[in-house]
């Protein structure tokens, strides 16, 4: 038989700890379930845009290509600083305005090539009508305006770092007397 005192009764201090500590972890278990599933649906229009294998290499692609125009060369971005938000932002549901009736892409201007081995998903842009279009799917979506504004600067500074700055001409001097 047990004694009264062995046990805290339900008014004890030592009672209303436990029951503190409980219910922190019920409640930091429910936080946890609703931001796992919070961002496992935050990309589902993405995935479905480009595609399984086309959003897989957007995702973790280990070479990432600038392509300036065909008969251009490349610009390799695999290193760049900014890449993985650029990376995520493609695949996250919040970058689009999937509510835009039929995008076009009228005025292709610049195309980012991500690739695995032989696979390969190229997404081209159009900044004009904030227009993107997926090789693997063959679909476009319209981007948001800081989307499209914030690739659009993303691309501008890769340019521009790959671009070798010209040396300074030397001065010139006139005739010595």
């Amino acid at each position: 038989m047990e004694s009264s005192e062995s046990r805290p009764s339900p008014s004890s201090p030592a009672h209303r700890g436990q029951l503190v500590v409980v219910t922190m972890f019920v409640v930091a278990i429910v936080a946890a379930t609703f931001a796992w599933l919070w961002n496992y649906h935050r990309g589902d229009q993405s995935l479905e845009f480009f595609g399984a294998e086309g959003a897989r290499l957007i995702r973790a692609a280990p070479i990432v290509e600038y392509l300036r125009s065909p008969s251009d060369e490349s610009i390799d971005m695999s290193h760049a600083p900014g890449l993985l938000n650029a990376r995520t932002s493609l695949l996250s549901d919040a970058s689009y305005d999937w509510s835009a009736p039929d995008p076009r892409l009228e005025a292709p201007q610049f195309s980012v090539r991500f690739s695995r081995g032989r696979s390969h998903v190229v997404v081209t842009f159009d900044f004009e009508n904030r227009t993107i279009k997926s090789s693997t799917t063959g679909r476009t979506a319209k981007l948001i305006q800081k989307t499209a504004d914030g690739w659009q600067a993303y691309l501008a500074r890769q340019v521009e770092q790959a671009t070798p700055a010209k040396p300074p001409e030397p001065a010139r001097r006139g005739p010595l007397e």
